[in-house]
């Protein structure tokens, strides 16, 4: 970089913002922002999967509306009879007895080994095939070898919280929520013969025998073929309610991952996740991270940009136990085995654990770790908030946790930045957290900070402690505003029987900023009235975007802001406020987790990622947030003498690297400036730049990170000497005129 590059920045900045200048044109300026495009994503399943979530537990397999766990004598198959089931009602079924001419075969328990979707278990003398359909389970008994060639009779034990009854072609198992048929049993042999069994219920077990003649004239193997389904004969179970997403973001090459609870029952919550690109498109099917019998009920996601991997957690219910979980998926879809991070007898404390987060690190060396901050239950109506960090393969960097805080009052809702790293020296996670008063009538929001080796530098400090009901916070990732560096916090601020969302700007110390009340500040708080719920927050290095739920009266919309921090007079000032994400007319739309770029590769830029759910719709959505209109970065004025083609990439945002070039061989350059229009004097074009400064072609900028230049116009034109236009010498360029944001 030359000398007239290095100081650009000081000439047009500190000059010329200062001064203005003293004549100028009106510019053509870029439009508005428009509200970002939605991108649906469809996780629907295309085919049976199968999972093995811990190494010595079963083999789960899911399809539509069922999911089985199998082991080595047999299986669960678990029916989904609607999200508003009050629980799951798996029926066993395992190999009573078989005898082949009177005579009882050996079994002996085998190990599930899942090809595509198939699933088979070595019993000894037979094997057990599970042939996966997405809306049926067909059971095959397989006989490679027969002692003798008498009549084979299975006897199978069906169990669970239903009624069996027998039908023309087998039983059907049911109850007040739904059905599950056993049926169409068939004996089919090497040579293609097939023969229709009944199956015969007594009230315990079911008995299916092949007759002996069939046997002895039977080709090897011989096959027994029986079919499960849900509800049989009815039309296809309803939806699976699909809530609460969070989402990460992982760069070179950008890589989003979006989790999500789907509820097959009241009482059990799967989580699923999707991969995107840059572009917003799916690289992969959707990946199970659980749909076994364990409960995910508090989900969160975070991301290590050097291992390309993504770490999602949750509180994990089974058998009246809480604990905190959680599972690795890749940048390229693969998942590993469940962690437990903090579970009672098995590592940690004892005692049960509530409502994790997670914070990763977008930093490209090998000790990059995940920070997990969870609940842990003290006693009745006392919790506390402890942290752990995983490493980026999954294993624990320590087996106890670290406390954040003590205390005889009820610590809850903890929340960590997706990202660990800022401009500054002072690299940290930001924690934040809800705090009872002692008589449970008021709710503070208290912070800390962990540096990325796991060390509590900062707090508990107060963030929010008024009179007022402040809950839900949310921390952003560190921000760089003028040297320091800042976080936000978010969070829910009861007001009159509503909720505002407020957001306050807290230094590296502790030390509190400024405390505004979103809601109030936009649009002069005409909306102010309305309920505005489940804040979220990140920093793209320089500023803030903001999230939020509000109701309109009918339903609820997600909208997001921008919002800066001005140091100099410890002010907030919105940039951009109220941009409608999700808002479809007679359906609520809820959550805004939001993950900046900068979160994922510690590089400014203006560009985030939100998702959201649509209830009435039962999908998610994710958006793009934070650039213009493509194409409507820079506006041309028709300053053009000659035939001197100027281009410009890039955009213009703080933080960002914008360049300009000339289609031309000769001595050449550009003069950069604010918006102005002169004649030159000596021929008839016209310098559409006031105040400028001469920088060579082509032309890199590496834009501040200052709030403070945000909706400055400027404008950049570009000269040629060898030209025609101007004394036979010089051509000029249109002059583009372009607004940082």
């Amino acid at each position: 970089m030359n000398r007239i590059e290095r100081c650009v920045p000081f000439l047009l900045f500190s000059a010329l913002v200062a001064q203005g200048p003293t004549w100028q044109r009106n510019p053509a300026v870029s439009p508005t922002p428009e509200a970002p495009a939605t991108t649906k994503l469809e996780p629907a399943l295309s085919a049976v999967l199968l999972d093995q979530p811990r190494a010595d537990g079963p083999l789960w397999a899911i399809g539509h509306d069922w999911k089985a766990a199998i082991d080595g004598t047999g299986f669960s198959y678990v029916p989904f009879f609607g999200s508003q089931a009050p629980r799951n009602f798996p029926l066993r079924i395992e190999l009573a007895q078989v005898s082949v001419g009177g005579e009882p075969l050996a079994l002996v328990p085998g190990t599930a080994v899942g090809n595509g979707a198939r699933v088979t278990t070595d019993r000894g003398g037979l094997t057990e095939q599970l042939d996966l359909e997405l809306r049926a389970v067909e059971q095959s008994f397989v006989f490679a070898q027969l002692p003798n060639r008498g009549a084979v009779r299975i006897d199978l034990r069906l169990q669970g919280e239903f009624l069996g009854t027998a039908t023309g072609d087998g039983v059907v198992f049911a109850n007040a929520h739904g059905s599950v048929g056993y049926r169409k049993a068939l004996a089919v042999d090497a040579a293609g013969a097939v023969l229709a069994l009944p199956i015969a219920w007594d009230g315990s077990l079911a008995h299916i025998e092949i007759p002996a003649e069939f046997v002895r004239k039977a080709q090897l193997p011989l096959v027994l073929d029986p079919i499960l389904n849900t509800n049989p004969g009815l039309a296809p179970a309803q939806a699976q309610y699909q809530r609460s997403p969070d989402l990460a973001t992982i760069q070179g090459p950008t890589r989003n991952c979006v989790v999500w609870k789907r509820q097959w029952s009241a009482t059990d919550q799967d989580c699923w996740a999707v991969l995107t690109d840059g572009s917003l498109v799916t690289t992969a099917s959707p990946i199970a991270i659980d749909f076994s019998d364990e409960s995910w009920e508090h989900v969160a996601v975070a991301g290590v940009s050097y291992a390309r991997s993504f770490l999602v957690v949750s509180q994990v219910d089974q058998g009246g136990v809480s604990w905190i979980g959680g599972r690795l998926i890749t940048a390229s879809g693969l998942t590993g085995l469940e962690i437990d991070i903090e579970r009672s007898g098995v590592v940690g404390h004892p005692g049960m654990n509530y409502r994790p987060d997670v914070g990763g690190d977008p930093f490209a060396y090998s000790g990059a770790r995940f920070t997990v901050v969870w609940e842990h239950e003290t006693g009745p109506g006392d919790r506390d908030i402890y942290y752990k960090q995983v490493q980026s393969n999954g294993l624990l960097v320590t087996s106890m946790p670290s406390l954040i805080v003590i205390d005889t009052r009820n610590e809850t809702h903890p929340s960590i930045s997706k990202s660990c790293r800022a401009f500054g020296t002072s690299d940290r996670w930001t924690v934040a957290w809800q705090r009872s008063n002692f008589a449970f009538t008021d709710e503070d929001v208290v912070g800390a900070q962990i540096d990325p080796v796991g060390y509590l530098v900062q707090g508990p400090y107060g963030i929010a402690t008024s009179a007022a009901m402040e809950t839900l916070p949310q921390a952003s990732s560190l921000a760089n505003i003028d040297g320091a560096n800042y976080h936000a916090v978010v969070f829910q601020l009861l007001n009159g029987g509503q909720n505002d969302i407020a957001c306050h700007i807290v230094g590296d110390s502790g030390a509190l900023f400024s405390q505004g009340n979103l809601s109030q500040m936009e649009a002069l708080g005409l909306f102010q009235s309305r309920n505005q719920i489940f804040p979220d927050v990140d920093s793209d290095g320089v500023r803030f975007a903001i999230g939020y739920s509000e109701f309109t009266g009918s339903d609820y919309n997600t909208l997001i802001s921008t919002v800066a921090f001005e140091p100099s007079n410890n002010s907030l000032r919105i940039d951009d406020e109220r941009v409608l994400l999700g808002a479809t007319a007679g359906v609520d739309d809820y959550w805004t987790p939001i993950c900046a770029e900068f979160s994922g590769s510690n590089q400014a830029s203006p560009r985030y990622f939100v998702a959201g759910a649509n209830i009435g719709a039962n999908d998610l959505a994710i958006w793009d947030y934070g650039g213009f209109v493509p194409g409507q970065y820079y506006t041309p004025f028709n300053t053009q003498c000659g035939n001197l083609p100027i281009s410009a990439s890039g955009i213009p945002a703080l933080g960002n690297r914008i360049s300009f070039s000339l289609a031309t061989s000769n001595l050449s350059g550009f003069v950069m400036g604010f918006p102005g229009l002169q004649g030159l004097g000596v021929c008839s074009c016209l310098l559409g730049v006031a105040y400028g400064v001469t920088v060579p072609n082509p032309h890199f900028w590496q834009i501040p990170n200052s709030p403070s230049l945000v909706n400055v116009t400027l404008s950049v034109q570009g000269w040629s000497f060898g030209g025609s236009a101007c004394l036979g010498a010089v051509d000029l360029s249109h002059t583009l005129d372009f607004v940082i944001r």
